[in-house]
């Protein structure tokens, strides 16, 4: 390098390089949402009835998800946490 040029430290690298990081990660999100609603309008342009089919499905396998969930442990305001149902059992079964 020349003496008018001045060198980039590690440092500087390093934080450079972790804040693209960090904004190309929060971008995910965001970026998988505007394609997916987009698929979604162009496929309705096309044929309403399979974005409402598409739609339905999405819409049921979201629920399904939401009432299969697994329960976690019920926690009293002192912090003392007492078991659920489900893994009561499976510690009486053994």
């Amino acid at each position: 390098m020349d003496e008018k040029t001045p060198e980039i430290s590690i440092g500087k690298r390093i934080a450079w390089t972790a804040g693209i990081a960090c904004v190309a990660c929060c971008a995910i999100p965001s970026l998988g949402i505007a394609i997916g609603s987009a698929s979604m309008a162009g496929l309705a342009i096309y044929s309403d009835k399979a974005a409402a089919a598409v739609a339905v499905i999405g819409l049921g396998f979201w629920v399904f998800k939401r009432l299969t969930r697994r329960a976690g442990p019920a926690c009293d305001i002192d912090g003392s946490c007492r078991p659920t149902p489900a893994e009561s059992e499976s510690k009486r079964k053994s």
